[in-house]
């Protein structure tokens, strides 16, 4: 059990930092990047955690369009 935990928190890292540069490169400022990555390399699962969460109910509130809306039936 303890070789898994740096091995879980070497992914959840990768995981966070990938995320934030790659996945959600166009919605975060340069600050916000570096500010998860310096959270992702200290505290690599409790950061993974709070980004999935915080991602989560963002991605909750801001429901993508429907593309059947545009459909009218007469």
């Amino acid at each position: 059990m303890a070789r898994l935990i740096p091995i879980i928190a070497i992914i959840c890292a990768a995981w966070v930092i990938y995320q934030v540069w790659v996945v959600e490169k166009d919605k975060k400022s340069k600050e916000e990047k570096l500010l998860w990555t310096l959270l992702a390399l200290f505290f690599s699962i409790i950061t993974a955690g709070i980004f999935f969460f915080l991602e989560k109910d963002k991605n909750n509130n801001n429901p993508k369009s429907n593309q059947n809306d545009d459909i009218t039936w007469n």
